[in-house]
């Protein structure tokens, strides 16, 4: 219990850190700023995550006997993974419900925090991140605790809710603008690279660990990976043929070369939408400048066209006036 504490305050306290180190930093562009706070709060979140792996591995590995302390390993890393998600349940409610609401009725009370401060603002992207932290929880543990993902089921609605409080009772809009345009690359990026991270423990586990001497469904085998090739040995022929061909490498080079081709088409294809959007970017511009153009000629040929009209005026003026 202590780890995941651990693990739980360097999530609470650090990430304002983080943000006040990178405002001393004195980034030119506060885009470089917000992104260097980004990633430095994900590598954060997902080194707690595996160090908490690391340390669960070096307390179950050595027990593969009957006579182990924990002779059910999988079920002590579930339940290392399960208390991360109840423990960030629990500090997500502390924060976002107990503290902000306090700041804020502290700060509506005294005038001189109205001066001085200003209100808390809604980030979107460190939300995002808490939503791909509790994804990797999930990634990581459904193969020692299936049910986590109920659990987590519950934990994102409450996680909703908690922060639309958040959003409408304590916090600001934000003033810098969200790009989701340039923001979801970046995000869909983090969460690809959280799936292979969080797919790599459990590789292993799957691998390279044998299973829990006294129970589970592996605990007469190697490894839980042992199970695939008896149950293709024990299969029709027609099966093992067909996977017998999957698996070769008259399968496995052609679909290589074809998913490598896939993949330059469609890098092609995005570069190729990139430059059709800057070039319509550049047109609207151009229209934009030849509108203002255009806007301030008329403005001068009507302050000309004034000028004729008050001249000719006075004119026909002049003579009545002489008289």
């Amino acid at each position: 219990m202590a780890a995941t504490l651990t693990i739980s305050a360097y999530c609470l306290f650090l990430p304002p850190l983080f943000e006040l180190i990178a405002k001393f930093e004195k980034w030119r562009v506060p885009q470089v700023e917000y992104q260097i706070t980004l990633i430095r709060t994900y590598i954060l979140k997902m080194g707690s995550v595996t160090s908490l792996i690391i340390y669960t591995f070096t307390k179950v590995k050595p027990c593969q006997e009957a006579t182990c302390a924990r002779p059910c390993w999988e079920t002590f890393a579930g339940q290392k993974i399960y208390q991360v998600m109840v423990v960030t349940f629990i500090v997500m409610i502390i924060k976002d419900l107990i503290y902000d609401t306090l700041v804020r009725k502290v700060r509506e009370k005294s005038q001189y925090l109205k001066d001085r401060t200003n209100q808390f603002e809604f980030e979107i992207a460190s939300n995002v991140l808490e939503v791909q932290y509790a994804q990797a929880i999930v990634w990581l543990g459904f193969y020692y605790a299936p049910l986590i993902s109920v659990g987590m089921v519950f934990f994102l609605f409450g996680m909703f809710y908690v922060k639309k409080f958040t959003l409408f009772r304590n916090t600001a809009p934000p003033t810098k603008i969200f790009r989701s345009d340039r923001r979801n690359f970046v995000f869909q990026t983090l969460l690809l690279v959280t799936l292979v991270l969080s797919l790599l423990p459990i590789g292993y586990t799957i691998t390279g660990l044998q299973p829990s001497p006294l129970c589970g469904p592996f605990r007469d085998k190697k490894n839980p990976y042992s199970i695939i090739p008896e149950i293709i040995d024990d299969s029709p022929p027609v099966t093992r043929e067909i996977l017998g061909f999957i698996g070769s490498p008259g399968f496995i080079v052609p679909a290589f070369f074809v998913l490598v081709i896939f993949i330059i088409r469609l890098i092609v294809t995005i570069k190729t939408l990139q430059k059709r959007l800057k070039l319509h970017k550049t047109v609207i511009v151009q229209d934009e400048g030849n509108q203002q153009f255009l806007k301030a000629k008329m403005q001068r040929m009507d302050k000309t066209f004034n000028k004729i009209r008050n001249s000719d005026h006075m004119s026909e003026l002049n003579p009545l006036i002489r008289v």
